[in-house]
């Protein structure tokens, strides 16, 4: 709930805002503007709790119904799963196929697990695999360790590093208001 000092904020916004010039003159009117920041803010909060207040209730409501209807399809999609296996182990061309729906299967590719990547890596370098390494670049490293001259990137030794431009970004603002 919002408190009754940020509710008279939020209320008063419309009748100071009409008073206010279009820019800031002095550093009561900085104060006026992040004091009603935080009031609608504050009132943000307010109105997000009561929505998902509602949202929870809704959703609870919603479980129940459907959690019936959700017991009954996963009993009939067993049923009919048992019948395809049972025709399709008799006939490996079976096919299920109406108007309301089909049943149908395909080979899954095998699964690759990498448990030791670095074992593999070794192995294949070590038996002249190479085409199945990838090199690639240590971006991190290379920005610590390098400086920029005029845009382009130079390493510690003085070498100019070709393929990189160092772009100079503008400057980023933020308005941030205090928390309590």
């Amino acid at each position: 709930m919002l408190n009754p000092f940020f509710k008279s904020e939020v209320n008063n916004i419309q009748k100071e805002e009409s008073q206010l010039p279009n820019e800031i003159l002095d550093p009561k009117q900085v104060n006026w503007y992040f004091r009603k920041i935080k009031a609608l803010k504050e009132e943000n909060k307010s109105i997000d709790e009561s929505a998902d207040q509602e949202v929870d209730r809704i959703n609870t409501w919603r479980e129940v119904e459907q959690k019936t209807n959700n017991n009954t399809i996963d009993r009939f999609q067993d049923t009919l799963l048992s019948y395809y296996r049972i025709k399709k182990d008799q006939d490996k061309d079976f096919k299920i196929n109406t108007p309301y729906g089909k049943i149908s299967d395909r080979k899954t590719p095998k699964k690759w697990n990498y448990q030791d990547e670095n074992a593999a890596v070794k192995s294949l370098e070590e038996s002249g695999e190479d085409d199945f390494i990838k090199k690639t670049l240590n971006k991190k490293s290379l920005k610590q360790s390098s400086t920029v001259v005029d845009g382009r990137v130079v390493t510690e030794n003085g070498v100019p590093v070709d393929g990189i431009e160092v772009e100079p970004q503008g400057r980023s603002v933020t308005v941030s208001i205090k928390e309590d």
